[in-house]
């Protein structure tokens, strides 16, 4: 295994930096804020479309048993939604 100089790792770390930066630059990064308040958007949006399903069909005159199930899954997937870490 061979051992990395603290020089050579400031030199990598430097140049990681520069490359970073010009990635901003060139508007080929975003900031991490940016990204979670743009899917914090999405996933309430689908959140709110998603727990409409359940009343709809069911005033669609569709039976129970299917409402029932529709529901659970809206719930089931909601709760996924609700764990994914931002």
């Amino acid at each position: 295994m061979t051992q990395v100089s603290t020089a050579e790792r400031l030199k990598l770390a430097q140049a990681r930096r520069v490359e970073l930066l010009n990635e901003k630059t060139a508007g080929e990064t975003v900031p991490i804020e940016d990204v979670r308040r743009t899917w914090l958007g999405i996933r309430e949006t689908i959140k709110r479309r998603l727990s409409l399903i359940g009343p709809r069909i069911a005033a669609a005159g569709v039976p129970n048993k299917v409402v029932e199930i529709v529901e659970r899954e809206v719930a089931a997937a909601l709760s996924e939604l609700a764990d994914d870490p931002i």
